[in-house]
């Protein structure tokens, strides 16, 4: 079984807290014979536990052995997994990932976990479901009178990791529907640009790309690489729930993956589509992206959270959930995320007067709902 919140962990030195790189850790390594992180998350539960310190040795001239537990790069970012297979095919799974397990070069491994944490769950599906149970009932969203808040503190914080975007291209189906729909020339707005790299994409598929987000340091990596790049994109600084466009003077409003679940209460996000309905001229569309239940086991955590807002007598909808992240310090946070069954995200946007075409790629394609019966705006 899959888990309802994806599992997070990394190494982080202990003075000063920092997290740690693989260069710094492999000089301590081979300068010192040894180096000493804190683990941060749940990936290796409950064989390793949050915040506890490791003592990271050498590898030498014996490679890892299935079963051992070592410290590893993931996608550049240091962190302890074990292993599984021998030299020439080894790969790494962490006992609380129910995720495949993923290929590892020698390269990759950068010290060995001594003493060995001992795997004490046979499954990883087993474990996941446990944390499941246990973040669902007692796990929440940072203390904030708003809770967008608990967003943008997220993305204010991990936007260091974001100082250079890669220069990635669309979802090549989401892609093709985006073109059918808009002709090229025409004027798109990002919805949570963060640091730009959809806005660079849909500018390279010939757009006039402008958008909008409200973490500041996100804007500013967006700024700094359009510049790097001569671009011409414009990015700002402003809250969804309050940003404004002229009226008709939009092709589309793409919204990033999930920034729509990102706006806490139906009210307001229905103002904001109303609003985006007023931007878009003739034959404008919404590529909306929205976190959405997608099977049985999501619709028991998602109901056992709203049981246990209720009876702790908090606010908030059936729906209501967060996401996990560590921010520089190693602390596990959690933000705001609002998770939508097909029918809600339907009633909800057709309240705003829009009608949902399809899916495609993550994105939901949107029409006002006048447009699909056939019928002029006023």
């Amino acid at each position: 079984m899959r888990g309802f919140w994806h599992p997070v962990s990394a190494v982080y030195l202990d003075q000063p807290r920092a997290l740690a790189s693989p260069a710094v850790l492999r000089l301590l390594i081979a300068g010192e014979g040894r180096a000493e992180v804190v683990y941060a998350g749940d990936r290796m539960w409950p064989a390793i536990r949050h915040r506890q310190t490791l003592v990271v040795l050498p590898v030498a001239g014996s490679p890892p052995a299935d079963g051992d537990v070592v410290l590893t790069v993931d996608g550049g970012i240091p962190d302890v997994m074990r292993m599984r297979g021998e030299a020439g095919a080894a790969a790494v799974t962490a006992d609380a990932d129910p995720g495949p397990p993923r290929a590892v070069t020698p390269r990759e491994v950068l010290g060995r976990i001594e003493p060995a944490p001992r795997k004490r769950v046979t499954s990883r599906s087993i474990a996941r479901t446990w944390l499941d149970l246990v973040e669902a009932a007692a796990g929440s969203p940072d203390r904030e009178d708003d809770p967008a808040a608990t967003v943008l503190h997220k993305y204010d914080d991990q936007a260091v990791h974001y100082d250079r975007v890669e220069s990635a291209e669309l979802d090549p189906a989401f892609a093709a529907r985006l073109v059918e729909r808009i002709p090229r020339g025409a004027r798109v707005l990002v919805a949570g640009s963060g640091a730009g790299r959809e806005a660079f994409a849909l500018e390279r598929l010939g757009y006039v790309v402008s958008g909008v987000d409200f973490s500041p340091r996100m804007v500013e990596a967006a700024q700094a690489e359009a510049l790097r790049r001569g671009s011409t994109a414009t990015f700002v600084t402003a809250d969804l729930r309050s940003h404004d466009e002229p009226a008709g003077s939009l092709s589309a409003v793409v919204f990033t993956y999930d920034v729509y679940s990102f706006v806490p209460g139906r009210g307001d996000r229905e103002a904001l589509l109303a609003r985006v309905r007023r931007w878009l001229g003739e034959g404008g569309v919404v590529f909306l992206s929205a976190r959405r239940v997608h099977r049985p086991w999501e619709r028991v955590v998602l109901t056992l959270q709203w049981m246990a807002r209720v009876a702790r007598i908090r606010p908030g909808a059936w729906g209501d959930s967060h996401t996990r992240w560590l921010d520089a310090s190693g602390t596990l946070r959690r933000s705001f995320v609002h998770v939508f069954t097909d029918r809600r995200l339907d009633c909800e946007t057709r309240a705003a007067g829009f009608s949902r075409v399809g899916w495609e790629a993550g994105h939901g394609l949107f029409i006002p709902w006048d447009d699909a019966a056939g019928r002029g705006r006023a």
